[in-house]
């Protein structure tokens, strides 16, 4: 017996990103991102005989806006911050920071305390689709990492690097 999944979807979407040099040691840049998707279907059945399982149709949008200002405190020494503000229409909204220091010694030398979150949210497939040997489960909320690192990048010649890092990613559950 021959069993087919399907998935088709069509969609639109435009960004914007603006940058501006307010100082000349800081740089702010923002934007806004839209995503419509304007066809999401999927579905389940056999060939011979046809027997449809499952099939499903839906529309999301997203929406974004984010915000970054890179300031250098010192000759050697920079700030970077982040935000970033995510609405999906399928779960809701979810803000992210990021954050990094960044340590330049020397021309070559490198070394960075980093830190962020971020999330990836639930596709349609893993939200409502629902045939045999699947369930479907609408409740599912998005995955949420957080994680700070530390770095340290050293180049030798122009085409050689070594890097080391570090990195701690807590617990969410």
């Amino acid at each position: 017996m021959l069993n087919e999944n399907f998935s088709h979807g069509k969609g639109w979407g435009e960004n914007v990103t603006l940058s501006k040099q307010i100082f000349e040691s800081q740089r702010f840049s923002a934007g806004a991102e839209f995503r419509d998707n304007f066809q999401q279907d999927q579905g389940n059945y056999d060939l011979q005989p046809f027997v449809q399982y499952f099939t499903d149709s839906r529309t999301s949008t997203v929406f974004s806006v984010f915000a970054q200002d890179e300031i250098r405190l010192r000759k050697k020494l920079m700030l970077n911050l982040g935000l970033r503000y995510d609405h999906y229409s399928i779960f809701g909204g979810a803000t992210n920071p990021r954050g990094a220091l960044i340590y330049n010694p020397r021309e070559k030398t490198t070394f960075k305390f980093l830190y962020g979150q971020s999330f990836r949210a639930p596709n349609l497939f893993e939200l409502y689709y629902n045939a045999p040997g699947n369930e479907a489960n609408p409740a599912l909320l998005p995955e949420i990492a957080k994680t700070m690192e530390l770095v340290w990048e050293q180049y030798f010649a122009n085409h050689f690097r070594v890097t080391a890092s570090g990195f701690y990613t807590p617990s969410t559950a």
